[in-house]
């Protein structure tokens, strides 16, 4: 009788460890998510790429009065535009910051 229970305990035990590495593995392999992006980098700025960034801009955007948006709605490609600057160094008008690990805090802006 000691040798089945034995030969149970055995087998629960492979199983649990079993199931822990099969959980770990799937884990493991689980692809990164991203909250929002850039949508690309605009080879011009009359008609930037769209993404994430782009709709929170463009969001925010309905929340202002339009007594004070009008200004912003009537070049809304160059304030989409700049949603990207931050992150891209190499911009065309030479106007981007390349920052992709800082968080875009700035206090200076030197």
């Amino acid at each position: 009788m000691r040798f089945v229970g034995s030969c149970l305990k055995q087998s629960i035990a492979t199983r649990s460890s079993t199931i822990a590495l099969i959980s770990l593995l799937f884990v493991s392999y689980t692809p990164a998510a991203y909250g929002w992006s850039n949508g690309g980098y605009s080879s011009a700025p009359s008609s930037p790429d769209y993404g994430t960034h782009d709709f929170l801009a463009q969001h925010a955007l309905d929340w202002v009065p339009d007594e004070l948006d009008f200004w912003l709605r009537d070049d809304l490609a160059m304030y989409l535009y700049g949603t990207e600057l931050p992150d891209n160094a190499n911009a065309p008008l030479n106007d981007g910051i390349g920052d992709t690990s800082k968080h875009h805090v700035y206090y200076r802006a030197d």
